[in-house]
């Protein structure tokens, strides 16, 4: 069975709008169980694939939330359910986001989703009058 982590993070151009280190992960653990790649994974999203051939396939056998090293809910069909329910899941827990991704998933919470939108940080609240004008 293969494992595809994605790790903190939506997009590769995210961290760049809002001035932050590149942290965006992609790995592909082929022959991994799901214990070692999880390790050390602050936050994210853990796609389940069995014999792939294709890099980005467009089916899972499972996706699910990783927080603080440990799968917290699994089968959510699809990356954009997983995504919503990662950012919900932070919300409502009132989790810390990963230091190196802050902003950029302020930007996410706060501009697009619309949750929280009056107490952006002085950097997030820069951007959206930057995309406002």
């Amino acid at each position: 069975m293969g494992i595809e982590p994605k790790e903190e993070g939506s997009s590769v151009a995210g961290p760049t709008m809002v001035h932050e280190a590149e942290s965006f992960n992609y790995r592909e653990d082929p022959t991994d169980p799901e214990e070692d790649v999880i390790k050390g994974m602050v936050i994210g999203i853990l796609l389940v694939v069995e014999d792939v051939k294709e890099p980005l396939p467009a089916s899972f056998n499972d996706v699910a939330l990783v927080t603080e090293q440990r799968i917290v809910t699994r089968h959510l069909g699809d990356v954009p359910n997983a995504f919503v329910n990662l950012m919900g899941l932070q919300y409502m827990l009132n989790l810390d986001y990963p230091k190196d991704l802050k902003y950029t998933f302020e930007v996410i919470q706060r501009l697009f989703m619309g949750i929280g939108l009056d107490s952006c940080t002085p950097r997030v609240h820069s951007l959206k009058n930057k995309l406002l004008s």
